[in-house]
């Protein structure tokens, strides 16, 4: 059996007064004996004591009256009762507890689906009436036009310009140096691997513009004293490279070249420039042959031009 807590209060409070009338009763019957033993003691002082007077006084007094020794009788003494202390506790009623099953639902019994209240669609408008598309007859069928198909053209990629190692300069000079030029041109082209476009120019003036301007790399049509002047207005922007690589009685052809482009050469190709500085035409007659043809007949000279030791 299980107690509630308000059960379990309710037999601590019977428990309690079942303690509190036992050791009343236990009290109440130490009292009883202690007064019995005191009246016992009380009988036989006061048995001693009636004899005693009895032998000195008469018999005839009464209590009450005075004896002859003129005192009065000694009234008796009064019996002391004790009353038992009792302490009713009223019975309070035990509650019990009961245990009561609590019905659980059956696992094999499906929970009732819910119900939805049908739903009724609200009113709508008029409905609108769209009309059927037109249909084609076959004559209009047969005079449509089908539409031409488009063909996407592919866009031809613009021929981008050939990427130059090196730019040659050339102008018309009174001494000839397009014949130097083109020689210049097949040992670069066929010894180095490079990448070489000759460039025409109508005056001297454009020549040296365009080698300032970086349009331009390298001339070897310098004509000494004919373009000092232009020299001095480009100072700074054109470099020489080498002393001379032909002279005559009045002239010296020098080689100049852009001053970025001889910078880019000593950096990154110094044996092409070790070869442009050694280049000499002087007494080797290059204007009376074909560039190949002359080439093939200086070997020697080619050979010293070409020996790099960077």
């Amino acid at each position: 059996m299980k107690f509630s807590p308000e059960n379990r209060l309710y037999v601590l409070i019977i428990s309690l007064g079942l303690f509190l009338v036992i050791v009343t009763v236990v009290l109440q019957a130490a009292v009883i004996s202690s007064r019995q033993d005191q009246l016992g003691d009380e009988g036989i002082l006061a048995t001693f004591r009636r004899q005693l007077a009895s032998a000195i006084e008469p018999d005839n007094n009464t209590p009450g009256t005075l004896s002859q020794s003129g005192v009065a009788d000694a009234a008796p003494a009064p019996t002391v009762t004790s009353t038992p202390f009792i302490i009713v506790i009223p019975a309070t009623p035990i509650v019990t507890a009961t245990e009561t099953a609590i019905p659980l639902l059956p696992t094999d019994t499906p929970l009732p689906a819910p119900t939805l209240a049908p739903t009724t669609a609200p009113a709508t408008d008029t409905p609108t009436l769209v009309p059927a598309p037109p249909t084609n007859t076959p004559s209009e069928i047969a005079n449509t036009v089908a539409p031409t198909s488009t063909v996407a053209l592919e866009a031809t990629p613009v021929p981008t310009a050939p990427q130059f190692d090196i730019r040659l300069a050339t102008a018309s000079r009174r001494v000839d140096c397009a014949n130097m030029t083109a020689i210049t041109e097949r040992i670069l082209s066929n010894r180095f691997q490079m990448n070489v476009q000759v460039m025409f120019f109508d005056t001297p003036t454009q020549m040296f513009d365009a080698l300032a301007e970086g349009e331009a790399d390298i001339t070897l049509c310098y004509l000494d004293p004919d373009d000092r002047s232009f020299m001095r207005d480009r100072l700074g922007l054109i470099r020489q490279i080498g002393v001379q690589h032909d002279a005559g009685e009045d002239y010296k052809l020098q080689m100049w070249a852009n001053g970025a482009y001889k910078a880019q050469l000593r950096d990154t190709r110094a044996c092409v420039l070790d070869f442009l500085e050694k280049v000499d035409f002087t007494d080797l007659n290059t204007g009376s042959q074909e560039p190949q043809s002359w080439i093939d007949g200086h070997a020697s000279e080619l050979s010293t031009w070409l020996n790099c030791s960077l």
